[in-house]
């Protein structure tokens, strides 16, 4: 075996494959750090084996909704569906809270997703979790 597949060999031995996620205690008793060990297979990085992620669930991200309505040409109404989803929040309780009906949410989450040309809500998030400021 050439030093490359060895290297990959130990990673998918060492580190799971794809990848594996682990909770992390902190001293301070704050909430778990979540530490992502992603393998790398090529990589322009002399001998890297792995990418690491570490994610911080006590930290509070937003959306750039600025950003995202420049991006994609929303209209305010778009725009507050996209927060409210970035967020974790239900399209029927979104319309609750709004004062809005649901199919009024639901027509304007299809002219969001339109514009941000993807067919699926879980792209939709995706796509929305790269415009975090």
């Amino acid at each position: 075996c050439s030093g490359r597949a060895k290297q990959a060999m130990w990673v998918r031995m060492n580190c799971g494959w794809p990848r594996r996620s682990y909770r992390n205690r902190r001293p301070t008793g704050r909430r778990k750090l979540v530490v992502h060990v992603v393998p790398v297979l090529e990589c322009p990085i002399a001998n890297a084996m792995a990418t690491v992620v570490i994610s911080d669930p006590a930290k509070v991200v937003s959306l750039d909704a600025e950003l995202l309505q420049d991006a994609f040409g929303l209209t305010a109404a778009e725009t507050a569906l996209a927060c409210a989803l970035f967020e974790g929040m239900s399209v029927t309780r979104y319309a609750g809270e709004s004062g809005l009906s649901r199919n009024t949410i639901r027509t304007h989450l299809q002219k969001l997703m339109h514009k941000c040309a993807v067919s699926r809500q879980q792209d939709l998030l995706l796509l929305l979790h790269t415009y975090r400021k």
